[in-house]
């Protein structure tokens, strides 16, 4: 579909196009739009999500057909400005073929023996929540930094994490590839991943303490009924809480994606606004 058809200030049809073929299909009761979302425009993504470079985790035909036909005849488009359509992920490198991008916010970040820090080395959230989590990386430092506080940001965990939980679709005991960076202490892996070192062994230390005896005072993790659940039900200390105090340790760096958090009024307003002109 290329463009709605207008007439006597009703949708009386929509346009369509196959290479250079136009046809002009008519509705005798309204044309319903359902084109899905724009995660894969570019344009539309910067104009509309929370992160300009979130990364799209949909078909790459989610264009916002839709909106952009609706809106060339005045369509009220409607944002969400804080939207919980949002998750974090990462890339995992595919020889040969386009990376392909895993979403991580449903079961590995609600692990124990993990957890997530910004390039200072400073954990930000209940990792384990994401719905709270990625409200966190909203946040703009506009006096120091002068970008997004908690981005670039990276998660991290050890070898009890490797030895009972699944990463990057690899099961749990199976050595993981080489992309993903590791080291046998802390500081070392900071330094591959451009963390600060020293703030980030006392983040982990701090984290320990807590994590050994199924507390989490700073954020609440492990506290809800809800994330524990789709956490590890079976771990002697928390669902979702364990110390990293097993080398090696590992990190990759995650990335927002979100869902379109943009849509259409009504289609009276829509008609309203261009038959009033």
């Amino acid at each position: 579909a290329t463009r709605l058809l207008l007439e006597d200030c009703r949708i009386a049809g929509v346009e369509v196009s196959e290479g250079d073929r136009t046809q002009q299909i008519r509705g005798d009761r309204g044309i319903f739009l359902g084109t899905g979302g724009y995660e894969s425009n570019p344009e539309f993504v910067r104009a509309y999500q929370s992160f300009p470079n979130s990364v799209p985790h949909h078909p790459p035909t989610q264009t916002g057909d839709g909106l952009l036909m609706a809106g060339e005849l005045g369509a009220f488009i409607r944002n969400i400005p804080v939207s919980l359509s949002s998750m974090v992920g990462y890339w995992i490198p595919r020889p040969g073929q386009e990376p392909e991008f895993h979403s991580a916010g449903i079961q590995e970040l609600a692990y124990p023996h993990s957890i997530v820090v910004n390039t200072e080395g400073k954990r930000f959230g209940n990792e384990a929540f994401f719905q709270e989590f990625v409200v966190k990386l909203r946040e703009f430092d506009v006096v120091k930094k002068h970008r997004y506080a908690n981005i670039p940001f990276f998660l991290l965990f050890d070898a009890q994490f490797t030895e009972r939980y699944p990463f990057a679709n690899i099961p749990p005991g199976q050595p993981l590839p080489a992309w993903i960076k590791r080291a046998e202490s802390l500081a070392d892996l900071a330094q591959q991943l451009a963390i600060d070192p020293k703030q980030l062994e006392q983040t982990v230390a701090k984290f320990n303490d807590n994590a050994s005896a199924g507390l989490d005072p700073e954020f609440g993790r492990g506290q809800s009924l809800w994330i524990r659940k789709v956490g590890d039900t079976k771990h002697p200390i928390n669902p979702n809480l364990g110390p990293l105090s097993k080398a090696p340790f590992y990190g990759v760096e995650l990335t927002p994606t979100e869902s379109s958090s943009t849509g259409l009024y009504t289609w009276q307003r829509l008609v309203g606004s261009r038959c009033r002109q």
